[in-house]
Order: structure tokens, then C-alpha cells, then sequence
């Protein structure tokens, strides 16, 4: 009944829309399938593109400026593409300060972007994510860059610079995008080499004396081939401080990143581009705000533990040991190459290639406390998590894009290979009450995983206008993923104290022998080898070999109808999966090990699209129902030795209903409001035992799903004129709201009141001048200029419940310059 409800009330309001929608002129869209719309589709348009994508104070008249997007892997308007599209374009994300993955949710409703356990992105869209940090982990919601899928999400950690847009789509896009992903696509489309001369820089000063600063500079080198390079860096913003330390600072931000494409037509029917991009993170860890204590036994330590400052509401305060380095030494290379050739004048081949490297190697505090460097410290035994890892990816598309008579299709293959290192081992002074000299005084595992990873995919796609109103749509993908992975804990350290590890677990074994739970004989673990026990009867030391080979079949099928004033109403279908997930649990036993296998979203959405009072209003607004089966998520297992671990599940059944709709209005020249928002109602709808983060047992139905807040909003206003001349002033100012959610599974039967996660509104501001040509614009901004706190996540680690805290008030200047 929900659903029908949902979808009634959808459709009223796009049929309330037709009356001033049927008295606009009539919308075609044409498709000439050319290597000039495949530079288009790769994000190629043009800088003299009149209005396209400009911000709001550049368009010149109060006509909403239309963006265009490559969905579908073609260049259509965003407002004829039958799906929810939220786009950006490049002068939006500066001109709001989008530099990072983390701001993203500023101009993307029911996006929720939250750090990993060990500080990797997590991205949930429309509650469809998972809250998990194996390098291995294929994500929910994968980022490409240029239609190149990052294939880890540590991929994503720093932002893609010299944007032409950011396109957000919402739900199963495999059926035309590499990765087999459940809950949509973040697509980067970097901005192209022209053929004239271009150069431009932006520089920003802002709070805790961050400095950012980057350019770019394109142009022809012969005839055939133009090039463009963009880099920039990032230093400074060290806005945490130490609750125990005066002085002591955290989170400063350390990057250099650059990019280099060029773009070659040897002929009229062949084009090539090369892009080689990368990064180097060497940035600080953020340290976690400690919440409670939840030691696991009653030791000194413990009671130390219990004396450590608690964190309060003020986002930058927090604790962590003094004299150790956090942070990350994260490098990133990719090399792709994609190839254009027209076979015929309506059939166009594609083939995109690229490998990507980066390394791992984050040190962050788990604990939120000052660990004892001294008979003065307040804290107890501090536990740092190394993270450390590396993935080789290489992928492969080939297709072919044509258009036949009232036909549009798109077939191919795809291909992918990944190697995965991913390790991580904890670090802790709580050994005869040494203090913590250097990283290795005392390592303790959690666990290593060597996966390998083959993806093999057909697809294809057919759009078929039956009239010139009715379009339907249809694409199917068959895909074949194999995953091999050698799983174990490891004794890290194998000298000294540590070495305790390896004869703690045979002590172990031959205590469980003498009350008759081991049937085998003992098995002394060496220094250095594998400690996780199989079993019992048998309770012996040994690595893991898992494997999944899992086929899936997605498809989508939608209609579309354009009404001759513009509007379009659209229905669809579809089917994704995302591939199952070894991951490298903390474990004590191996059945820890078990991977989750894939999960099956099937997601049905009604939608409608609709311009009126003669395009200065854009309406959009849809429902959408989605049924998971065998959703993957992280919970725990009681282990009878260390208590509660981490382990992977698959949650038979779940859905998630919703609403989502954007409206944006130009009402007089230079004034352009938007306000966009999501509704969202999830439940595990089958019965499932299991504990949740809180330690809580029970039957999960009826449970919500983490991290997927009721209601998101953003909302933006700006206004500019001309004050002089060439000079125009503007001023802005933009909203988001993120309800309550919980970053756990919560209800009556399995609570985490500790774990929620309180709605919160954010207030930013933003005002300048600039010249009518775009030469240069100054802006002044401010970030949650009402430092208002919120957490975006909660966690338990060893024995610590911490919390994640937002960014505090910012604000600054930025200068941005572009000459021709």
C-alpha cells in the first residue's frame, strides 16, 4: 500500500505540471553518432559552449542553464535522460567549495559519505552502501573517473581536480557501467584539451591555515594534437587539538596531485586520448572522539582507561598519544588510453583502457585517548590500527554505439583483473606498561588477505523510439566474477613480547586438548606464522583459501514519454548485484573467514521531468521502491576467548522505499534557487540472528539499515548583478539537512542507542565579485558558519566506543583567474 501511495503521489504532481509544460515548444532529441559526440560523451565540451554548465551569476538571462550528461555513455540533456540525476557542473563545485569526496553531500541529496573504521571513503546512496573497509570490498556506489571505474574506494580518496561536471546516478547502473554496483554511479568527467590556448588557477586561504592551490593549462601542440595539465597541492588545516596536550594539533592535510591528457585525431574518423593522473596523500589520520568505555575485562588498564577525558560536543576536541606520526603515505597512479574510430557514419567503436597502483599505508588511533607516555597521562593503553595494502587493477571496455532508424544501441564487453594486498595489525604500549617509542614496539594482528579478482562481462543496451513521444529502453549483462583469496591472522611481530602472540595460541590449544574440546594433537605456532584456529573438534593453526565464482544476470527496462512542452514521465525497472566479499576480519577462528556472497537489489522507480513558466522552473521528482536479497553487512560474532568480533553476513531480505525530488527556479535575471530532497524508509523485512556493533543479540526484522537517514535536504541560493562596468557582485548561500540514523542495525529487539546519530543542519555562505567576462572572481565563504556539531559516524574498536565528529566552522577566500 506504501508503494502505491508513493507513486500516486508522484504522478499527481507531474500530471498537476502538464497544463503550463504543454504550452512550451516541442523537445526533440537527436543522436548522430560521431567521434565529435564520443569526445562529448567523454566530457569533451567545448569552453565556448554558450550557458552550458556556467554558474549561476554567468548565465545570461533568467532561462535555467541546461546541463548535459552521458548517463547512458551518450551525450543527452539531463533533463531527457528517463533516471534521477543529480549533475554539477565544474564552475558549481568551485564556486561552492566541493573539493573532496566528503563535500559531495552538500550537492547530493540522500548521498551519505562517512570514513571506514581505518579512515577508507564509504559512500550510501539512497541507504543502499556498506560500512566497510577491505581493500578487496567492491563497493555499493563505485566512482569513475572518464567511464574508468576505481575499482577500491581508497582509490577515491582525493577528489579528481579540473572538473567538467560530477554526475551522481541513482540505483543498479550495471547494465552499462563496469562494476556490477547496487546503489549507483559518482562519475567524474575531467575537463578536455582544447584546440585554443586556455590556462587558469584557483588559490584558496581558509581556517587552521589551509592553503590550496591549483591550475591547469591546454592548448594545441600540432595540428592534431592538443594537450592539457592540471595540478595542485593542498597544505595545512591542522583543526583538532588534544584534550590532555595545550598545543597539540591534528589534521593537517598534505596532497599533490596532478594530470595529464592528450587528445590526437590522426584522421577524421580515428581519435585518441591518453590520460596519466596522479596522487600522493601524505595527510594526517583524524583522531576519533571517545564516546564511553567498554572494556572487555576488568584490568588496570581498563580502570585507566575509564579515567580518560570523555569528548564533548566541540568537533575539535579529541585525545590521542603523544610523539606518534598519524598518518598516511598514500600514493596513486593510473594510465588509461581511450580509443574513438568510426567505422561507419551511425557506428562508432570505443575501447577504454586503464591500470591503476596505489599503496596503503594509514597509521590512525583507534582508541580516542592520550596513551601513557608518562607517569602524567590520563589515559590507558592507546591502540593504533595500521593499515596497510596495495591494488594493481587493470580493465578493459570495448564497445560499439550506433543508430539505426529509430534504434540506439550500445553492445560490449568488458573485462577486469585485480590484486589486492590488504593487511591490518594493531599497535599497543599496554605490554609491562612501556610506553610507545616507534610503530613496532608491540603488534598484534588482525589480519592479512591476498586477493585476486577476474571480472568477465557482455552488455548491451537498446533504445527504441516508437514515436515521437514514446521511447523504451532495454539492457541486459551477463557477468562472470571470480575472487581467490588466502586469508589468515598473523603472529606481525615474531620478537621479543610479541612472540607471546604465537605461544599464547598454542597455550590456548593445549588447554582446550586437557578439557577434551581438541580432538587433534596440539600444533605449535611458530613466531611469525598463522594463529587463527580452525574449528572445533579440531582447533588447529591455518590459513584460509576461499573462493567465489558467482554469475549474475542485471538487466533494465524502462518507457519513457515526452510531452510536446518539454516534461517527460518515465517508469523503470532493474536488477544489479554487487560481487561477494572476503575480507580481512580480525578472527580467531577461521569460519570468521566465510565470505559474504553477493547481494541482489532489485529497484523500481516512477519518475516525471518537467520544465514551465517558459524554462525558468525546473520540476523533477520520483518514487522508488528497492528489494534487496542477501544484502552484505558488517556485524559480530562472539568469540568464546576475545569476546565480540567482526565478522560479513548476508541479511536474507530488506527493502527501501522513497521520494526524491529537485526543483529549481530562475526567477528574474541573476537569482537561481534550488532545493532538493530524499525521503527514505528501510527495514530488514526477514528474520535474521546475529549481534550488531553494540553487542546487542536478536532477531534484526524490522530493523532500520545504518547510515540511511529519514530525510536529506540541500538547498542553494545565489544572486548576482552588475555593480560597475564589468564588475558583477554576487552573493549565496546553501543548506544541508541530514537526519537521524544510526550507524549500526537498530530496534526494540537489537538496540545501539549508543551508535546514533543525530540530525543536524548545515549553514553555509558565500559572497564576491567578479568580472562579467570571467576573467577572475573573488569569493569570501563560510562553512557550517554556525558550528553546529554532528557526528557521521560511531564505532566500537578494541574497547572504546568513539565517534567521528564533521568539520567546525570554516571560512576564507578564494581567487580563481582563467585567461585565454
Amino acid at each position: 500500500m506504501q508503494i502505491f501511495k508513493m507513486l500516486l503521489l508522484c504522478s499527481t504532481v507531474a500530471y498537476a505540471m502538464l497544463a503550463s509544460a504543454l504550452a512550451t515548444a516541442t523537445v526533440n532529441d537527436e543522436i548522430h553518432v560521431s567521434i565529435a559526440e564520443n569526445n562529448e560523451a567523454a566530457g569533451a565540451t567545448s569552453a565556448q559552449d554558450s550557458d552550458r554548465g556556467a554558474p549561476p551569476s554567468q548565465i545570461s538571462s533568467a532561462e535555467i542553464g541546461e546541463i548535459v550528461v552521458t548517463a547512458t555513455k551518450r551525450s543527452q540533456s539531463i533533463n531527457s535522460v528517463g533516471m534521477t540525476i543529480t549533475a554539477a557542473t565544474g564552475d558549481t563545485l568551485v564556486e561552492r567549495g566541493i573539493t573532496s569526496a566528503a563535500d559531495l553531500v552538500r550537492v547530493t541529496p540522500g548521498l551519505n559519505y562517512t570514513p571506514s573504521p581505518y579512515q577508507e571513503p564509504v559512500y550510501v546512496l539512497r541507504g543502499v552502501g556498506l560500512y566497510e573497509s577491505g581493500l578487496a570490498s567492491s563497493p555499493a556506489v563505485t566512482v569513475y573517473v572518464d567511464q574508468i571505474p576505481l575499482t577500491s574506494p581508497i582509490m577515491t580518496e582525493v577528489s579528481p581536480l579540473d572538473l567538467e561536471r560530477v554526475e551522481v546516478l541513482y540505483g543498479p547502473q550495471g547494465t552499462l557501467f563496469g562494476q556490477n554496483s547496487t546503489g549507483g554511479a559518482i562519475n567524474y568527467v575531467t575537463a578536455k584539451p582544447t584546440s585554443s590556448y586556455q590556462s587558469g588557477a584557483n588559490l584558496t586561504y581558509e581556517r587552521f591555515n589551509k592553503i590550496s592551490a591549483d591550475g591547469f593549462v591546454s592548448g594545441k601542440l600540432t595540428d592534431n594534437l592538443n594537450a592539457r595539465l592540471a595540478v595542485g597541492a593542498v597544505s595545512g588545516g591542522a583543526w583538532q587539538y588534544s584534550q590532555t596536550r595545550p598545543g597539540d594539533q591534528l589534521g593537517d592535510t598534505r596532497v599533490f596531485q596532478g594530470r595529464l591528457l592528450l587528445d590526437w585525431h590522426p584522421s577524421d574518423r580515428l581519435a585518441f586520448e591518453l590520460g596519466v593522473t596522479g596522487f600522493y596523500d601524505n595527510s594526517d589520520t583524524h583522531a576519533h572522539q571517545l564516546v564511553k568505555a567498554v572494556p572487555p575485562f576488568p584490568t588496570l588498564a581498563s580502570r585507566q582507561l575509564l579515567a580518560a577525558p570523555i569528548a564533548s560536543n566541540d568537533p575539535r576536541a579529541a585525545d590521542w598519544p603523544a610523539g606518534i606520526g598519524l598518518r598516511s603515505k598514500d600514493p596513486f597512479f593510473q594510465i588509461s588510453v581511450r580509443t574513438d574510430y568510426n567505422l561507419t557514419s551511425d557506428i562508432t567503436l570505443t575501447a577504454l583502457t586503464s591500470y591503476q597502483d596505489v599503496k596503503q599505508d594509514k597509521l590512525s588511533d583507534l582508541s580516542g585517548i592520550d596513551g601513557p607516555t608518562g607517569a602524567e597521562s590520563l589515559g590507558g593503553p592507546s591502540f593504533l590500527a595500521h593499515a596497510l595494502g596495495r591494488v594493481e587493477s587493470f580493465n578493459q571496455e570495448i564497445r560499439l554505439l550506433g543508430k539505426q532508424g529509430p534504434f540506439i544501441w550500445t553492445a560490449g564487453v568488458y573485462f577486469d583483473y585485480m590484486h589486492i594486498d590488504d593487511a591490518l595489525l594493531f599497535t599497543t604500549n599496554d605490554t609491562n606498561d612501556q610506553p610507545i617509542p616507534s610503530i613496532g614496539a608491540f603488534e598484534f594482528p588482525a589480519g592479512r588477505t591476498i586477493t585476486n579478482v577476474d571480472d568477465y562481462a557482455v552488455f548491451g543496451n537498446l533504445d527504441f523510439q516508437l514515436n515521437e513521444h514514446f521511447t523504451a529502453h532495454a539492457g541486459l549483462r551477463g557477468t562472470d566474477s571470480i575472487r581467490h583469496a588466502n586469508t589468515c591472522v598473523y603472529d606481525w611481530n615474531p620478537s621479543g613480547d610479541a612472540a607471546a602472540l604465537s605461544n599464547l595460541f598454542t597455550t590456548l590449544q593445549e588447554v582446550l586438548a586437557a578439557v577434551g574440546a581438541k580432538k587433534t594433537p596440539v600444533v605449535a605456532i611458530a613466531p611469525g606464522g598463522c594463529i587463527s584456529l580452525t574449528p572445533p573438534p579440531d582447533l588447529s593453526p591455518t590459513e584460509v583459501r576461499n573462493g567465489l565464482n558467482e554469475k549474475s544476470l542485471s538487466w533494465h527496462t524502462g518507457l519513457d514519454y515526452k510531452f510536446d512542452g518539454g516534461t517527460l514521465l518515465y517508469v523503470s525497472a532493474s536488477r544489479g548485484y554487487k560481487s561477494g566479499i572476503i575480507s580481512p576480519t580480525a578472527a580467531s577462528q577461521t569460519t570468521q573467514f566465510a565470505p559474504a556472497k553477493q547481494e541482489k537489489l532489485d529497484a523500481f522507480e516512477v519518475g516525471f521531468k518537467a520544465p514551465f513558466f517558459d524554462h525558468r522552473a525546473h520540476l523533477d521528482g520520483s518514487a522508488f521502491y528497492y528489494s534487496y536479497t542477501d544484502k552484505q553487512l558488517r556485524s559480530r560474532v562472539l568469540d568464546p576467548t576475545f569476546g565480540l568480533l567482526e565478522e560479513l553476513v548476508n541479511v536474507p531480505r530488506s527493502r527501501i522505499l522513497g521520494l526524491q525530488s529537485e526543483l529549481t527556479v530562475a526567477p528574474v535575471d541573476g537569482l537561481n534557487l534550488s532545493v532538493a530532497a530524499t525521503y527514505l524508509d528501510s527495514k530488514m523485512t526477514s528474520s535474521f540472528l546475529t549481534y550488531n556493533q553494540a553487542g546487542a543479540h536478536g532477531d534484526i526484522k524490522g530493523a532500520n539499515l545504518p547510515l540511511t537517514p529519514k530525510i536529506s535536504v540541500v538547498a542553494d541560493a545565489q544572486y548576482g548583478r552588475s555593480v560597475s562596468g564589468s564588475i558583477k557582485a554576487f552573493a549565496g548561500i546553501s543548506l544541508t539537512h541530514h537526519g537521524s540514523s544510526n550507524s549500526t542495525f537498530d530496534s526494540p529487539a537489537v538496540p545501539a542507542p549508543d551508535f546514533a546519530l543525530s540530525a543536524y543542519t548545515l549553514l553555509d555562505l558565500r559572497a564576491g565579485i567578479e568580472t562579467a567576462d570571467g576573467a577572475w572572481r573573488l569569493t569570501f565563504f563560510g562553512k557550517n558558519v554556525t558550528n553546529k556539531f554532528y557526528a557521521v559516524d560511531a564505532f566500537v574498536a578494541v574497547d572504546t566506543l568513539y565517534r567521528d565528529a564533521g568539520m567546525p566552522a570554516t571560512y576564507g577566500v578564494t581567487l580563481n583567474a582563467r585567461w585565454h
